[in-house]
């Protein structure tokens, strides 16, 4: 699957990501891009999930119209360790999400 992290979501994580093949806003150029350009530069080049820590993004997008899900991450705090500590979920989530779906997954103990 093509994934893209947000530039508010360490790319360390790509490396836990195995089998997927990981790109970021900032190696694709669209650093300081806004959502809604931001998701259709991510459709037009082939991203079928975005990652990304911004909570809001469901709430500023009409994900209905959008051929790209995106996973929002809600880690125990915004060090790398515990966002890496959502990998797992990630994983198994990744081959289950649809077009258009916004997944909130929350660290949980």
């Amino acid at each position: 699957m093509k994934v893209l992290f947000d530039e508010n979501l360490p790319f360390s994580l790509s490396a836990l990501l195995i089998g997927h093949d990981c790109s970021s806003v900032q190696n694709e150029g669209w650093a300081g891009t806004k959502n809604g350009k931001l998701l259709r530069l991510a459709e037009e080049a082939g991203f079928q999930v975005m990652l990304t820590l911004d909570q809001h993004i469901q709430a500023e997008q009409n994900m209905v119209v959008r051929t790209i899900a995106v996973i929002v991450l809600v880690p125990a705090s915004q060090r790398k360790e515990d966002v890496r500590m959502l990998a797992p979920q990630v994983l198994d989530l990744l081959p289950r999400v649809h077009p258009g779906d916004v997944i909130t997954l929350r660290f949980a103990l």
